[in-house]
């Protein structure tokens, strides 16, 4: 509408004008989205139509995360017209290529945004790829693999050259901002790998991963899950200390960081990395001062860095005669030419150290596993001559020769046979690793109950939700974290997992999947349906395990991680409660059953197969567990429950630190906050949970000591206090001599808390090999 200057215009029909304008404005902005809507729609339908030919599988992934893309990330806070235009016109423009060139995957040439097709939920997760221009596929081409630090992505952390020669690089996503590179974080990191193996030429000697931050700590998780697939590891301000020391000896480490980092402590470097040097791993601490967190700046000893990983390759599995390999859960058990094929009994880490010696003989310590699989043709053994085996100093037994590819070490009523097979068993063996387990890449879906009363049904169907926004099991705040888009760094950025309602769920839904449940037998007919078949129930009155054990109902809730009943080489992961208010983001038993990035600090799961909490707070009640064949550990009548006078979280602290100094017989202890996950609620019901099931919580938390003067002792306390902390006993100028040293004991967790607090990284500080369960089970006080 145009109205001239100094026009006698009266106020009905100016209103009239301004109405008729309105009108036509928004008809216009009404054909404009239809024609955009329209288009879109139209695109969707031609790419849907691609998906269809089977000789476009190479790009199933790729066009899927165009079309979410384009439709869905176009639609998302932050994205102005433009940009979401640019969308579209990607996907349409990918269209037409592969169309007319089926075949351009061979072609691609220097930095390009890629995307895999995932088996978890059938999304397109995207990934950063850059071709070398010299790239030839009849070679075989090195590969570096990035991980970004917390709150990045895999695009905008990517230092790609389009003149890039020699070298594959890929920059991986990890499904979220934020999954730390566990459960459906690490899987993308193994799937970006393994579609990059299937369709470019990689050379398996020379694949080598780098990160920084949360990328570096991830660097460190893989390096040390799968050993024997990397050549180097570049790990850059990096939290290492709750990796098996032993995993890494055959991976060479460059690492960077800097000493006034009070985001990544640099003493969760150097600690486990002086450690891992002492056993004879291969590593290179490259400090620096000045950069903070920013490490990845230190240009000098990132050249120093980029130049070393050149000169590394893979040695020959064959040539590999000393392996020293701690498995967590059942995802990741190899180590080069040997695997865990079973677990033992106890709910805790399982470890193998073999040396190969002269004579075809092998030499093996196992803790904790009751099979081992033995890779013959990928050993130093030679396959022509006989194998003699001695299993933790006994004498040794033989097999004759020849030798098959793969032999079993299997424990057999006190001794060890060696077999050449094994029988298939119909259910999977049972292994630790938590709800985590169903988050390793198989396709899985979350199952919520209808059957409940309606504010039952509300808060399952809204626990689905979370569930499905979180790359792992813990049902993660959406809130926590949001960036600009405001989606939390824990989200799934592209794609939520596949949620049913129990009344949906096919036959095919249950052979194929993995399921998490949500709801009692009475709230959810999938649950029923395999109720008298999982060994633990709950009722409207109680809480009844399979060998008897029973807890009343009232205000507790339960997590079970089983074999599926009616497809036993799949698992469920069963939360249910009475009382809906456990169905919430953060809630307490999926928070004490996961491994996670952040929280009580270690990445590693707790030894649960299944948990007993207090529905209001995370507070464990009883967590029991299973040994390899599915069997409940038996409970001892006499065993030792968690002091009635653990009430909160503070006389729970006091008590750890009690235990950390006489356990590790040092002047002062130092656990902090991180020890009780910011709750004011006590972890342990005091007088009720069993101290066992409490020392299970920290699976695998090593304990670090540092030696102050006791100026340094002093400085650091006055910092502490005036932040709310301070060391046990607290320290005072009466009773320290400022030239006299003193002892401090420290959980690797805690470093989170006290050197950020104090300001200050102490030189003189050791990882040693005592974990904080064995300071639970021992020191910590008792009924």
């Amino acid at each position: 509408m145009h109205v001239e200057v100094g026009a006698d215009v009266s106020k009905p029909q100016y209103l009239f004008s301004m109405i008729r304008y309105l009108i036509c404005f928004s008809l216009s902005l009404v054909v404009s989205v239809s024609s955009v809507s329209g288009q879109q729609a139209s695109l969707v339908e031609s790419a849907e139509a691609l998906l269809e030919q089977e000789d476009l599988g190479p790009y199933r992934g790729w066009l899927k995360y165009l079309i979410f893309d384009a439709t869905v990330v176009a639609e998302r806070k932050g994205v102005d017209a433009a940009q979401a235009e640019a969308k579209r016109e990607r996907l349409e423009s990918w269209i037409q290529t592969l169309k007319t060139n089926p075949n351009v995957i061979d072609d691609l040439r220097g930095v390009q945004e890629w995307a895999y097709e995932s088996e978890v939920d059938g999304s397109g997760q995207p990934f950063m790829i850059n071709i070398p221009q010299d790239y030839d596929p009849s070679i075989a081409t090195p590969l570096s693999l990035y991980m970004h630090g917390l709150a990045g992505n895999h695009s905008e952390h990517y230092s790609g050259s389009d003149q890039l020669e020699g070298i594959i690089e890929v920059s991986v996503l990890g499904r979220s901002r934020g999954g730390g590179y566990v459960a459906l974080s690490e899987a993308d990191v193994m799937s970006v790998l393994n579609y990059v193996q299937t369709f470019w030429n990689v050379d398996p000697d020379q694949i080598h991963i780098l990160g920084g931050s949360m990328g570096g700590s991830g660097t460190l998780r893989l390096g040390s899950r799968y050993p024997h697939l990397f050549a180097s590891a570049r790990p850059t301000c990096a939290f290492a200390g709750d990796k098996p020391y032993g995993n890494l000896l055959t991976l060479p480490i460059y690492a960077i960081h800097s000493d006034d980092d009070f985001v990544v402590p640099i003493l969760q470097s150097r600690g486990p990395l002086e450690r891992l040097r002492e056993q004879g791993g291969e590593v290179i601490f490259d400090e620096t001062t000045g950069y903070g967190h920013a490490s990845w700046d230190y240009a000098e000893g990132g050249a120093r860095a980029a130049k070393w990983f050149r000169e590394q390759t893979r040695p020959d599995s064959r040539s590999v005669t000393h392996l020293d390999y701690t498995a967590f859960d059942g995802v990741a058990t190899r180590s080069w030419w040997a695997e865990i094929a079973k677990w033992g009994k106890e709910p805790k880490p399982a470890t193998f150290v073999l040396k190969a010696g002269d004579d075809n003989r092998l030499y093996a310590t196992l803790n904790n596993v009751s099979r081992l699989k033995l890779r013959i043709g990928e050993s130093p053994f030679d396959a022509t001559r006989r194998l003699a085996v001695s299993v933790n100093g006994a004498v040794p037994i033989e097999l004759e020769a020849p030798l098959p590819r793969t032999v079993y070490l299997t424990a057999d009523e006190g001794s060890w046979k060696l077999d050449t097979t094994v029988p298939e068993t119909e259910v999977r063996d049972h292994t630790p690793g938590g709800p985590n387990l169903l988050y390793n890449g198989e396709p899985l879906l979350i199952v919520y109950g209808t059957q409940g009363s309606e504010k039952e049904n509300t808060a399952m169907l809204a626990a689905a939700k979370v569930a499905a926004k979180n790359s792992d099991a813990r049902w993660s705040s959406p809130q926590y974290g949001a960036a600009w888009d405001e989606i939390a760094h824990s989200a799934l950025l592209y794609g939520d997992l596949v949620i049913r309602k129990d009344v949906d769920l096919t036959d095919m839904d249950i052979r194929d999947h993995h399921l998490v449940l949500i709801g009692t037998a009475r709230q959810n007919s999938v649950v029923a349906r395999l109720a008298d078949r999982l060994p633990v129930s709950i009722s409207e009155t109680k809480i009844e395990f399979s060998d008897g054990e029973t807890y009343a109902a009232d205000g507790l809730g339960l997590g079970l991680v089983h074999y599926n009943p009616e497809s036993p080489q799949k698992l469920v992961y069963w939360v249910a409660s009475n009382d809906p208010g456990l169905y919430r983001a953060d809630s307490p038993v999926p928070s004490q059953m996961t491994s996670v990035f952040g929280g009580l600090g270690s990445m590693v799961a707790p030894g649960f197969g299944c948990l007993i909490s207090k529905v209001e707070h995370a507070t464990l009640v009883a967590g029991r567990s299973f040994d390899a064949d599915w069997q409940w550990l038996p409970r001892n009548e006499t065993e030792p429950v968690v002091a009635a006078s653990i009430k909160s979280a503070r006389d729970f602290k006091l008590e750890i630190e009690k235990a950390l100094r006489v356990a590790m017989a040092t002047d002062f202890s130092f656990a902090g906050e991180t020890m009780v996950d910011g709750s004011s609620e006590s972890p342990v019901l005091g007088g009720v949970t069993r101290l066992s099931d409490f020392a299970n919580r920290f699976f695998y938390e090593p304990i670090g000591v540092m030696e102050l003067d006791g100026v340094e002792l002093l400085e650091m306390q006055s910092k502490l206090a005036s932040k709310g902390q301070s060391f046990y006993p607290k320290p005072s100028t009466s009773d320290v001599d400022p030239k006299s040293r003193y002892r401090v004991a420290v959980p690797e967790a805690s470093l989170w808390i006290l050197v950020p607090a104090a300001e200050h990284a102490p030189k003189d500080y050791r990882l040693t090999d005592m974990q904080l369960s064995t300071v639970v089970e021992r020191f910590f006080p008792t009924e």
